[in-house]
């Protein structure tokens, strides 16, 4: 094989982020130089750059990989040239979680999308899917001497990703002029991942420029700029590309200005507004995430209109119908709220659980179903869990999970200055009860409930017979001071000489970080106010691998306990005051870890390896990995709202 052939067959597999997922690219790259591939974050890419062609080419001539290399590289083609007779699917969100390496993604709503792209390219689902390719990413997290988040910029290097920038761009009209936007391929498998970038010398003005530039950042002008490009721009994209007929999903209200758009193309044609909206409902699928009020996007009518008009051409006719069919009953006539928008205009809509379809239905007196989320097993779950059957000795793998975990963070610590470490490097054990708390610092996901026990969680702390260690992980948005004000109370505790070292916090929670939490840890921890978690799928990840799931009975938890598989914190006691809920929560939980799960995990000789516990870690991931995987969820899609309407448009047209 000649090293121009070798480059190809290496390009072919690092060009395809399918290597986030497929195990046997992972490994090839790994075994051709795993200590380059560690310094790239696992991103063949960014290893193929660093190493150069000469580089890659000897280091996997050296390991004698060229034999394996091509049988991947042609395995890859030919999935990707492997057709499809639809449903095929236009997908919009916000954000999206495809890789650690590449920082677009903030929490739980952005992993779902990638998610969901990975599992419909296993799947043979044709999806392209829109987004921005933010060049500042979310934020980078840093703890200071006082316990406080320090958040920066978590900048992308575009060259370190396998993007490919398309030769035209596109434009959406906003106050003052038009915003010019870049647009870059990322391919995820067979699924295709349009990124937007407004970073460009064309836009003069520099609101227009930043526009983009990170996740989430900005006032409400920056939001309802983000969101006319994104939904206009993606449906502009669709015909610009030829990607034909499609389906549109929906995921958060964000995206609900493609279905306006939807509907305005279709009005050209059919001449007929009222037709119009029905053609754009009969193939459009709305999925709501936020169980909260205050987490929905309303928009001031007077900055509405000015922006409405601009994108739509001045078409005050149809600005008048896109405001009217965003009006919410109880607010100021006119405003714009994109999730009332996206109900009114989708013609399938559904929660993410069946209690947030329940809670959905209350919330906007609307017929929404459910579809609970679940997570891509082959990105989350260790390889030593994957293959079926179990290992035959489960606690002896649960046990080397738990050591590279604590590798992990005691290195992660390690290189923190010694006045702000968030941890006791020297009081890691991976013989120990490992408890794990990791998300989205967000008041209502009470990250602090159980530190709010001092005296409990002293004596926990100060057993030497059952010693127990909680790993705590997780960012708060640079605007939610209360959600700061959490982690600086978890920084707190975790110096506090009561807790004997106990307590450790990972700074800059990422997908990484994320991924060895929910295959390291014994136990996960999941305690909200109900009923305020949507879904929670940290729980099923960490479920997958075998760590137990202590939680309230909320999101996704309810439809998976079956008395064996973990515990429930508390009665769902229904609708209760928050003082209340906190009080009950708190001595429940209490009660469970000192009466049966601290116990449970210490029977026996060795820690974690007696008969009951590994009965309920096998009947986790048993029962975890078969209802709540991706891969059943996408097939619920397709069965329950992508086969119907691909059904029903294909007969129309």
């Amino acid at each position: 094989m000649t090293d121009a052939e070798l480059l190809t067959c290496i390009r072919t597999l690092a060009s395809n982020t399918r290597w986030t997922w497929h195990t046997p690219t992972r490994e090839l790259f790994e075994r051709a130089d795993p200590a380059g591939l560690h310094t790239s974050r696992g991103n063949p890419w960014a290893w193929l750059r660093r190493v150069g062609d000469a580089g890659a080419a000897e280091a996997f001539r050296k390991h004698e990989l060229e034999g394996a290399l091509v049988v991947e590289s042609l395995g890859l083609r030919a999935e990707l040239e492997r057709t499809t007779n639809g449903p095929h699917v236009a997908y919009f969100c916000m954000e999206y979680g495809i890789h650690e390496s590449l920082p677009i993604y903030a929490g739980g709503l952005g992993i779902l999308a990638g998610d969901h792209l990975k599992a419909c390219s296993d799947s043979q689902i044709d999806l392209v899917a829109f987004g921005f390719l933010y060049a500042e990413g979310y934020l980078s997290q840093a703890v200071d001497a006082h316990g406080r988040q320090v958040a920066d910029a978590a900048p992308l290097d575009r060259a370190d990703h396998p993007l490919r920038k398309l030769p035209d761009s596109l434009t959406v009209g906003m106050p003052g002029g038009v915003v010019h936007a870049d647009v870059y391929e990322l391919r995820v498998g067979r699924s295709r991942l349009f990124l937007l970038d407004t970073d460009v010398d064309r836009n003069s003005d520099p609101a227009l420029r930043a526009l983009c530039r990170r996740l989430y950042g900005g006032d409400h002008m920056t939001r309802i700029r983000q969101e006319l490009l994104l939904g206009i721009g993606g449906m502009r994209l669709i015909q610009r590309l030829g990607l034909g007929q499609r389906l549109l999903h929906l995921n958060e209200g964000h995206c609900a200005f493609a279905l306006a758009e939807a509907v305005r193309v279709e009005a050209l044609r059919t001449k007929n507004r009222d037709q119009a909206v029905a053609n754009v409902r009969a193939r459009s699928l709305f999925t709501t995430h936020t169980p909260v009020p205050a987490g929905h996007d309303r928009f001031d009518p007077v900055l509405a209109a000015e922006h409405l008009s601009a994108a739509f051409g001045d078409d005050s006719s149809f600005v008048d119908f896109v405001q009217h069919q965003s009006f919410e009953s109880g607010t100021s006539p006119g405003s714009v709220c994109m999730t009332v928008l996206a109900l009114n205009l989708a013609g399938r809509c559904n929660g993410v659980s069946a209690i947030h379809g329940r809670v959905s239905r209350e919330m906007w007196h609307r017929p929404i179903g459910h579809i609970t989320n679940g997570v891509h097993v082959p990105t989350w779950v260790a390889p030593e869990l994957q293959a079926r059957p179990l290992p035959e000795d489960l606690g002896a793998t649960r046990l080397r999970l738990r050591r590279r975990l604590v590798t992990f963070v005691r290195q992660r610590l390690l290189r923190m200055p010694a006045q702000a470490r968030t941890g006791h490097p020297d009081k890691l054990r991976d013989d120990v009860l490992t408890i794990g708390f990791a998300r989205r610092f967000a008041p209502y996901k009470r990250a602090t409930l159980l530190l709010e026990a001092k005296t409990a969680l002293e004596r926990i702390a100060q057993n030497t017979t059952q010693p127990v260690q909680f790993l705590y992980a997780g960012k708060a948005h640079p605007a939610d001071k209360a959600g700061q004000e959490l982690i600086r109370q978890v920084i707190d505790s975790v110096k506090d000489p009561r807790f004997n070292g106990a307590l450790h916090f990972i700074p800059d929670y990422d997908m990484e970080v994320g991924r060895l939490l929910v295959q390291g840890c014994d136990v996960w921890l999941t305690n909200p106010r109900r009923p305020l978690e949507a879904s929670g799928t940290s729980g099923q990840k960490a479920g997958m691998n075998g760590c137990l799931n202590v939680s309230v009975p909320d999101g996704w938890w309810p439809e998976s306990y079956d008395g064996e598989n973990g515990w429930v914190i508390g009665p769902d006691v229904g609708e209760v005051d928050a003082a209340s809920q906190d009080e009950g929560d708190l001595e429940s939980l209490l009660e469970l870890l000192e009466s049966e799960v601290i116990p449970m995990f210490y029977e026996g000789e060795e820690p974690g390896r007696s008969d009951r516990w590994l009965h309920r870690v096998r009947r986790s991931i048993e029962t975890v990995t078969r209802d709540f995987s991706a891969e059943r969820m996408v097939e619920d899609y397709r069965r329950e709202h992508y086969a119907p309407s691909w059904t029903a448009i294909s007969r129309r047209s």
